[in-house]
């Protein structure tokens, strides 16, 4: 009943169609894409959220995703600008990314200075939930862009999800995630 409904109500801008239709057959066309969805920035301190994954969870599972499914590139969807970084430098040329508002745990990602700074946000979160919905495999913790991309794909994607547990309030959210990040994963 969803997908009726998404399919009756819910048209997609042709410019953002013929932007993932660009970058999916430059970078995805006959190639076996791992699509990782790494959520960052404003998800370590929000209260009341899922707590996201650790640098150390997210690269060992792609490594690992990486070695038994021979992956030809990873599709990085990411809005942490530090995590963007971090997988350049531990993967290099087999990453794929677009090129979508970024920030900072000390810059939050809604304070942009151009007007339509928000829109460039929505505009790069629908790219990429589009992307991934076309992956062949899914990393990722728990987000409404990999939740959707896996709605609206065409196919099943199969995925591994890291549940890292629920934040609680405000206050305690501000640390947990920094105090779970240091502790050993049991």
């Amino acid at each position: 009943e969803h997908r009726r409904i998404f399919n009756k109500y819910i048209h997609i801008d042709r410019d953002i169609l013929k932007k993932v239709k660009k970058t999916y057959n430059k970078n995805f066309r006959k190639k076996k894409i791992l699509g990782v969805h790494y959520r960052g920035s404003d998800q370590k301190k929000t209260g009341y959220q899922p707590h996201p994954a650790t640098e150390k969870q997210m690269l060992n599972a792609t490594r690992m995703l990486l070695d038994k499914f021979k992956f030809d590139k990873i599709y990085l969807c990411t809005e942490d600008s530090d995590y963007l970084e971090v997988y350049k430098k531990n993967f290099g040329k087999k990453i794929i990314y677009s090129d979508v508002p970024r920030t900072t745990d000390d810059k939050d990602l809604f304070d942009g200075v151009k007007n339509n700074h928000r829109y460039e946000i929505g505009r790069g979160n629908l790219i990429d939930m589009l992307l991934l919905s076309k992956v062949d495999y899914l990393l990722c913790a728990p987000s409404n862009i990999e939740a959707t991309s896996r709605f609206i794909a065409k196919k099943k994607i199969p995925f591994t999800f890291i549940w890292n547990g629920m934040k609680g309030n405000i206050f305690v959210a501000q640390y947990s995630w920094y105090l779970k990040k240091i502790l050993p994963k049991f």
